[in-house]
């Protein structure tokens, strides 16, 4: 399943059930409670599923206290893993240089990288089907008699 959607559902579901018989909560609203840590228009964004799906840990956060939420539960209906807390090497690598340092800030960069891409290819072969879906779905055109393009239905 598709990151954003995901998360849409997720958004939409807790606004519905945070809402009353009046209607669902509002986005507006749900983005005061997250105490400034996800904007209105991010939150209106993904409920309309306009938004990317690709959310930063404060904003994870701020979804997380707006929709009361678990912080996982927000992880994971964007696709992420959860932070799993501060990550400190071992006192032997203190010895390391600076260069040293350099190699192993890259590599991790690296497979930070390498699951944001596969994550993105994986999003991007999921809208292409999405679309396709979509012009399936659209009446063929025709041209009527005086040449001139048309849709039917």
């Amino acid at each position: 399943m598709e990151p954003v959607t995901t998360l849409q559902h997720l958004v939409l579901d807790r606004l519905r059930d945070l809402g009353d018989r009046s209607g669902p909560l509002s986005t507006r609203l749900a983005a005061r409670r997250s105490g400034g840590k996800v904007s209105y228009e991010t939150l209106r964004k993904i409920a309309r599923g306009e938004h990317s799906g690709d959310i930063s840990d404060d904003v994870a956060q701020g979804i997380a206290l707006a929709l009361e939420v678990p912080l996982s539960q927000v992880h994971a209906a964007a696709g992420q893993r959860p932070a799993l807390g501060r990550f400190e090497l071992p006192r032997r690598a203190d010895r390391l240089t600076a260069a040293e340092r350099r190699t192993v800030i890259a590599v991790v960069d690296s497979l930070l990288n390498a699951r944001e891409v596969t994550a993105q290819a994986l999003s991007a072969r999921e809208t292409a089907a999405v679309r396709r879906a979509r012009m399936a779905e659209r009446p063929p055109r025709t041209r009527p008699k005086d040449g001139r393009r048309s849709r039917t239905g």
